[in-house]
């Protein structure tokens, strides 16, 4: 329940206190209001983590290596098949220059 006192959650606890007291919200009802606003902000919480997702460094340097493979396989098939050279724009997107 830890999560009631972050954000839009304690503001409501407060609320849902104070109709209690004041009878106009039942325990049930109360109970049920703030498990709502729970299992909103968590689901709030799962989009900004999903929109916050970053790469991780081991899964970055995968695709690096990847990429290096597959323009080595690239400028290997150029000179199999036109008989040509490396052409400059697969260094570039290796990040070289």
């Amino acid at each position: 329940m830890s999560d009631v006192f972050t954000g839009g959650g304690f503001s409501v606890l407060l609320a849902g206190n104070w109709a209690r007291h004041r009878g106009d919200l039942s325990p049930d009802r109360a109970r049920d209001v703030l498990d709502e606003n729970v299992d909103k902000n968590q689901a709030a919480a799962k989009v900004a983590r999903e929109r916050l997702s970053f790469i991780n460094q081991a899964d970055l340097d995968q695709v690096v290596s990847a990429l290096d493979e597959l323009n080595s396989r690239v400028s290997d098939l150029k000179k199999t098949v036109l008989g040509g050279s490396d052409d400059s724009r697969l260094e570039h997107c290796r990040g070289k220059s």
